[in-house]
């Protein structure tokens, strides 16, 4: 992650007050949105291919191994919010 980027979800958590929690429904709510308008990167995530540009010759099957454990924990959380 760049500085700049980190620089800035400080100030968000600092200031508005983000927990954890928050920051994955946000993140969640994101990737929803880019798979429900079928952009490429939502595309990219249905599939659980890399999305951010990276290579797919040797990071596919990380990728897919990560994505799978990613949605299953955020699955969990979900739940977890719910109940």
């Amino acid at each position: 992650m760049k500085i700049k980027n980190t620089i800035r979800f400080s100030h968000i958590i600092n200031n508005i007050g983000f927990f954890e929690s928050d920051l994955l429904t946000v993140s969640e709510y994101v990737k929803s949105l880019n798979i429900k308008y079928r952009t490429y990167k939502g595309i990219r995530f249905k599939k659980k291919l890399p999305v951010n540009g990276q290579r797919t010759h040797s990071n596919r099957k990380t990728s897919k191994k990560l994505n799978l454990f990613f949605f299953r924990k955020v699955a969990e959380w979900s739940n977890a919010l719910i109940c």
